[in-house]
């Protein structure tokens, strides 16, 4: 009699525990179909406790935004021979209880796998104020809302945000490169089609 009531116990937990684990991942699936859009532009990469999506990437001429204070600031590239490149990126915590995030140059590249890479800019060192104000178009791009900085993500949670890089014309805008608490590389293209 007690194996049998030791045994339904046993298996009464082990349903709990498949049942709490099952809504654990269907609240991880919510979470990262919220992130892909109907257009398929969003791209995935699941690590270890981050999911990273990116959508590709966007060349622009002017990338602006409003502070704070509801001033208008424009960031430019620093050349004619460079081109800036937009992403919109979401950063997923699956398992940990809470991640402490940098989101800088270090943490957010893009390039190539097989030759450069250029870190993410600075868009409060870089922008500028622009008296009066802009609005989307071609080669225009509002980056509201920016992802930078420190960022703490508890579990379950994801932030999303816009990263500007400030590329040479000519890279191959082949990768985004995360590389903060994990590295996550997200490819744009196939690097491996050309193998047999």
């Amino acid at each position: 009699m007690r194996l049998k009531i030791l045994n339904l116990v046993l298996v009464t937990m082990f349903s709990v525990l498949v049942i709490g684990c099952t809504n654990v991942y269907d609240a991880v699936d919510d979470i990262k179909s919220a992130v892909v859009s109907d257009e398929g532009d969003d791209l995935g990469v699941s690590g270890r406790n981050l999911d990273i999506f990116s959508t590709r990437p966007l060349i622009v001429s002017q990338a602006f935004y409003i502070d704070a204070n509801g001033e208008t600031k424009v960031i430019t590239p620093r050349a004619s021979n460079r081109q800036l490149v937009v992403l919109n990126v979401t950063i997923v915590n699956r398992t940990s209880t809470i991640i402490p995030l940098l989101v800088d140059e270090e943490a957010a590249q893009i390039g190539d796998r097989r030759t450069k890479r250029v870190g993410a800019i600075d868009y409060s060192e870089r922008s500028k104020p622009y008296a009066g104000s802009l609005e989307e178009g071609i080669g225009v791009k509002n980056i509201n809302p920016l992802l930078w900085g420190d960022v703490e993500l508890p579990r379950q949670m994801q932030v999303s945000g816009h990263i500007v890089f400030d590329v040479p014309k000519g890279l191959l805008l082949g990768t985004f490169f995360w590389d903060e608490v994990e590295y996550i590389p997200v490819d744009f293209v196939d690097y491996w089609s050309d193998r047999d």
